[in-house]
This record gives structure tokens, C-alpha cells and sequence, in this order.
């Protein structure tokens, strides 16, 4: 039956159980298909279904392939599966006393940034010149910890005009990690750190997941970092049947610590390896993956050789230049048009872009002819501030030490600011919700409306649903006073209390809520019977494919982004971003680029050199070039006639897309 629904690669994938396996999985070659038949494979062997362990990058993930290997043999549901944030959750509430962990609650990145701007705060370094930001020092504090180096290291590295700052970021996170003991907080990465911590110390715990887990697969394992590849080093020492899934060409993550390079270890660290390559992509033309293949032997550095094929032909890729970014705009509205008239729906097609701020012209012109169209890579539901707002007062009932959520529910009561929330966090014990009341210890009376509410649903009869209806009705008042936009953010609500109705725990849901959020905001769905043109960054479309796909922008500066500083890692993570571009679409490729402008005290006209990845495309011939005409009178005589010289981004840092 398998030689019908697998090719040979794919088979060997899964019929292989025993020892490690290293799995290189090319673009829209399969690996979910493998997975999914696997666990099935291993199941029917007779493996005990709670002895599978899959770890993912979302829940939604692991929950799609274990509701695929389900339709084959319903024991499937009990596998083990969710993210490495969800299995260090679940392993510290029954293992953390091992590591004083009796109780606790999740911060999400928000919390996590806020707690970082209180210590500043303390430490009076929010008033020094130069200090970073909280939200540039907690990424640099997660960096140690996900990458396992030095603070040094990461300035050094990754901020080096940032380096005077060293000691005092270090006396931040020192403190941070105090306060978040004392009140029983953890945030996402001392999830990963205790997890690791339980494995490396407790020899007894250890043993007892090493006799729970006797098969373990990873998958996207390109996208791990270096304490989750330590993870999964200790997690399969015990049986040594791990199986890792990925590729290390559409590892574009390194911002958030993503290594690559694990995949490449992967062999070194397990020295008995298979390594079972997929080639045979399902998702695109032969004539689309002849520039995927292009891309990839430009790649410079370690990497799993690959070329990837396909049974299936089609249009060849085509490579566009433009003099501006509002002649770019027009004709890729007109090329919708025209393919939306010959019956491709508009749901077929994508839009994609290194930097989101790259698609406003795209945007105003698309409007201007009235193609709907939907932009993907902005906030998510549960960071919104009003949908915080609310959780906060369902943090302060679950844990009545979470500092941070008491100063937000305070600070959102009229007449209530900093200096009052310090003397009411003072002068009050947090722990006493009963008996000597919150309002009683403060003296501040405009608390009472705050207090009713925390009193009516502190009571453990009422379920999830209900405490936050109830704490809806509190907030709206609030949220009329504070928004212009209401009615759309009460729908957001609303759709909070559905979000919450499976739950009969609170600490679940905040958990759940916190590790693996909701991504769509009432503000931004788009009803199911509208088409629209999807806009995205590379980073948002990682895993989805499209019939139709323009990659626009692809010039030095905007695609790969350049700067003085970038060294060669930079590049490589800017190629792999545009493999990832270009391997999104199934039928139809198109790339552009706009380089016009007007520059300097003459107004000269300036023409940017093309994209780096593009130029070989065009030696060898497979995409077909439509290119400009030179205008540049400055150009170095020693250019070919489609590399109009080079241009350096200025391109500010925080306008670059790292989601």
C-alpha cells in the first residue's frame, strides 16, 4: 500500500524505526505526509501510541499530523505531540519541585517585556544616555539562554555598539530572574531552561522520561536553537530512536536564536546517523524549482547537498525590472487582473516581501482598483492591548503574586497612575483576596468597583467562560473610554469568551494562551466567501504555498538587505529567506525589482543593482528577463548591462520584518 502513497525516499523514512535518523527534507517534498505515516507505521507495529513523542514548532502542527495518522488508526490521538514549550510545560508541573517549581504562571512576551522595563526602571538606568530599550534588552537575555552564550558574546556579536552596557544588562537579568522566583513567574525561555536543567541534574527524572518516550520525532529541526538541540540530545539518550525532520535551507529564524547548524551537527552528535534525503517535490513545476536549484548552489558554507525535481512542467519563472516602485505597483495589479479574469481566484496568489513597510505602494494601488487583499505579519489577537487588559484580571485570581498584572488592571482605573499603583502595591498583601480586603490595605476607594469584581470571580464554581464575561463587563466602560474603535475590539471579546469555552481551568488557558496564542484579530479576518490577494512577508509565509507568487523588491538593499556591518552569515539567512520566497509557488513565478530614484543635489537619476540572487538566474538562463535600459551615466564601466551599481540599505532596523 505504501509504494502507492510514497515514493522510495519517503518509505525508507518511515519504514526506518530504530536508532537516529536524520530526515532532509527539501521544499514541498512530503515531510508532513512522512510523519503522518509513520507514527501510523510505528502504532501498528505495536508500539504503545503514549511512547511516541512529536515535538513541533506550533501545536496546530503536531495537531494536524496526529489528526492525519488518526484517520488510519484512531490510537493515533494518544501520541504525545505539541511544541517544546508545551512539553516543558507539562514536564515541569509534574517534575518541578525537582527544581523548587511548585506552582507558577506564563508570561507571555509582553509581560516578559514589561518586568524587563520595571527592573530598568529600579536600577535607574532607564535615565542613562544611550541605555537600550527593554524590548532590545529581553531579546538579548533570551539570547543567552537560547543560544547558550554570554551576554558579551551576544553584544559583541549581534550589538556591538551596545557593549559599554554588558555588566549592567547582566544585573538586569540577574534581578528579573529574582523577581520572577519570588512570585512563582516563568517566561518562555525558563521553560526551555528548567526543562534542560531536570534532564542535565536528575538522573531519577530523566530515567522516567527515558521509560516513557521510546520513539521521538522532531520536526523543522532547522528551527531549533541551541538549548532545544540540547533537549533533544538528553531526550534521546535514553532509547536513541529520535528521528529529526528538516531543512536547513528554510531555517530563516536566526533573529530569534535558530540554528541551522544543528541539522548539520545532528550527524557529528549521533555518530551511528541514517540520512534520508527528499528530492521529489509535489508542490511546484520543474521549471520553478530550476530557480530554487539555482538559489541553492549559490549557497556558500556547510549545507546537505540537494536538487530538488518534479514530474510536473509548466511557465518559466520571469524576472521584471521597473524605474520606480509605483510602476512595480501597476503591473503586478494589472498581471491580478489579468489572472483573476482568466479564472484564477484571487486566494491563488501571493504577494511576498523581505520588509513589510516594501508592499505601501502595492497596497495604495491595489486599493486605487479596488482588489481586496489581506496583509499578514502583524500583531497578534492576545498581544492586543485590550484582549491583555482583560487576562490581567484573570492572572491576579490565578496568582495573586503576579506583580505585573496587578499594575496593569490598576493602572487602567481612572484617577489611579504610577505613584498611586506604588503606594497600593506597598502598602497591600497581594496574597489577601479574603479577610483584609485589597481595598481596606490601600484606602484608595476608587478601587472598589475592581475589588466587587475580583470577589465575584474569585469563586471556583464559575468556569473559564464565565469569569471573563464577567470581567468583560467590568472592562467595557474602559475599553469605550480608551478606544475609538470599540465596537471592533468588543468583537474581540467576544470571541475571547468562545476561545475560552473547553477549558475548565484558568491556569490552562492563560497557559495555552501565553505559549501558543490565537493569531487573528475581529479587526483582521476577512469573511470566508471574500477573495482576497494575500500580502505577506517571507517570514509569515514560511509553510504555505500559493498557485501564483510575485517576489518584489529583489535588489541589493531591500532584497537581501545590506548594511556596512553584514557579514556572510547575514547573506546566507538573506538567501535562505529567498528559497523560502520562491519555493511558495506552485504554478506561477514572478520576481521584481524597482530601481529608480532621484538622488542627489542635481537629481540624478540612480539605478540600484539588482538583487545578488537574481544575477546568476539570469547567467543561466531560468527566468526570462524583461531588464531596463541603463540611464545611470556614473556606471562603473566594468558592470554587465543589468547590474546597474551598488546601493547600501538605509534601511532602519526596527522597519526590517523579523515575523
Amino acid at each position: 500500500m505504501l509504494n502507492s502513497i510514497l515514493n522510495q525516499a519517503q518509505q525508507k523514512a518511515v519504514l526506518t524505526h530504530d536508532g537516529p535518523i536524520l530526515v532532509i527534507a527539501g521544499a514541498g517534498t512530503g515531510k508532513t505526509r512522512v510523519l503522518e505515516h509513520r507514527t501510523f507505521e510505528l502504532i501498528k507495529k505495536g508500539i504503545d501510541p503514549k511512547s511516541i513523542l512529536l515535538l513541533t514548532f506550533t501545536r496546530r502542527a503536531a495537531a494536524e499530523m496526529l489528526a492525519r495518522a488518526a484517520r488510519h488508526d484512531r490510537r493515533a490521538q494518544d501520541v504525545s505531540g505539541g511544541t517544546f514549550h508545551s512539553f516543558a510545560l507539562a514536564t515541569l508541573q509534574r517534575y518541578g519541585k525537582a527544581v523548587g517549581l511548585e506552582t507558577f504562571t506564563v508570561l507571555d512576551r509582553g509581560d516578559s517585556e514589561e518586568l524587563i522595563g520595571k527592573i530598568i526602571s529600579d536600577l535607574r538606568l532607564g535615565s542613562k544616555k544611550y541605555f537600550p530599550k527593554k524590548h532590545t534588552v529581553l531579546n538579548i537575555l533570551s539570547k543567552t539562554i537560547n543560544k547558550d552564550i554570554s551576554v558579551e558574546q551576544i553584544l559583541e556579536d549581534e550589538y556591538p555598539h551596545l557593549y559599554e552596557w554588558a555588566q549592567a544588562i547582566e544585573l538586569v537579568g540577574i534581578n528579573a530572574a529574582k523577581y520572577k522566583r519570588q512570585r512563582n513567574l516563568l517566561d518562555f525561555d525558563d521553560l526551555l531552561y528548567y526543562l534542560h536543567s531536570i534532564l542535565e541534574e536528575n538522573e531519577m527524572i530523566r530515567s522516567k522520561i527515558h521509560e516513557k518516550y521510546h520513539y521521538i520525532m522532531v520536526d523543522e529541526y532547522q528551527d531549533t536553537n541551541k538549548i532545544q538541540a540540547k533537549i533533544v540530545h538528553q531526550l534521546a539518550n535514553g532509547s536513541g530512536n529520535i528521528l529529526v525532520v528538516g531543512d536547513e535551507m528554510q531555517s530563516i529564524y536566526r533573529f530569534r536564536g535558530a540554528e541551522f547548524t544543528n541539522m548539520i551537527e545532528f550527524p557529528r552528535l549521533f555518530i551511528k546517523t541514517q540520512q534520508i534525503p527528499l528530492e521529489t517535490n509535489y508542490r511546484s513545476t520543474k521549471e520553478i524549482l530550476n530557480v530554487a536549484n539555482n538559489v541553492l548552489d549559490q549557497v556558500e558554507g556547510e549545507g546537505f547537498k540537494k536538487h530538488l525535481t518534479s514530474d510536473r512542467s509548466g511557465q518559466k519563472p520571469e524576472y521584471h525590472q521597473f524605474k520606480s516602485s509605483r510602476k512595480e505597483a501597476e503591473w503586478i495589479a494589472e498581471k491580478i487582473l489579468s489572472s483573476s479574469r482568466n479564472g484564477e481566484s484571487l486566494d491563488e496568489i501571493a504577494v511576498l516581501f523581505r520588509a513589510a513597510y516594501q508592499s505601501a505602494p502595492l497596497e495604495i494601488e491595489l486599493a486605487a482598483r479596488g482588489i481586496p487583499f489581506k496583509k499578514f505579519g502583524g500583531i497578534r489577537f492576545v498581544e492586543t492591548a485590550h484582549v491583555k487588559d482583560v487576562l490581567a484580571h484573570l492572572k491576579v485570581v490565578v496568582n495573586h503574586f503576579d506583580e505585573l498584572a496587578w499594575r496593569r488592571i490598576l493602572l487602567l482605573i481612572d484617577g489611579i497612575g504610577e505613584k498611586s499603583v506604588e503606594n497600593i502595591m506597598t502598602r497591600s498583601d497581594l496574597s489577601e483576596l479574603k479577610g483584609q480586603t485589597l481595598l481596606e490595605q490601600s484606602g484608595y476607594f476608587k478601587l472598589r468597583p475592581l475589588f466587587e469584581l475580583l470577589m465575584k470571580i474569585n469563586k471556583e464554581e464559575l468556569t473559564s467562560s464565565e469569569k471573563l464575561s464577567e470581567i468583560i463587563n467590568y472592562y467595557k466602560p474602559i475599553l469605550r473610554s480608551k478606544y475609538d474603535d470599540y465596537p471592533q475590539r468588543e468583537q474581540d471579546l467576544d470571541a475571547l469568551i468562545e476561545l475560552s469555552q473547553p477549558y475548565e481551568k484558568d491556569e490552562d488557558l492563560l497557559n495555552d494562551f501565553a505559549l501558543d496564542p490565537p493569531d487573528q484579530s475581529a479587526m483582521e479576518i476577512t469573511t470566508a466567501d471574500n477573495e482576497y490577494v494575500t500580502l505577506s512577508t517571507v517570514h509569515s509565509a514560511k509553510g504555505l504555498e500559493w498557485g501564483t507568487v510575485f517576489v518584489i523588491q529583489a535588489q541589493e538593499g531591500k532584497f537581501p538587505i545590506v548594511r556596512p556591518e553584514s557579514k556572510q552569515v547575514d547573506i546566507e539567512e538573506e538567501r535562505r529567506l529567498f528559497y523560502v520566497a520562491v519555493t511558495r509557488a506552485k504554478r506561477r513565478l514572478f520576481i521584481t525589482s524597482s530601481h529608480g530614484s532621484m538622488r542627489g543635489f542635481y537629481d540624478s537619476w540612480y539605478m540600484s543593482k539588482m538583487s545578488r540572487f537574481v544575477e546568476p538566474m539570469i547567467e543561466s538562463k531560468v527566468v526570462e528577463s524583461n531588464l531596463l535600459q541603463e540611464s545611470n551615466p556614473w556606471k562603473s564601466p566594468f558592470s554587465k548591462n543589468y547590474s546597474f551599481g551598488s546601493s547600501v540599505s538605509d534601511i532602519p532596523e526596527e522597519d526590517v520584518d523579523e515575523f
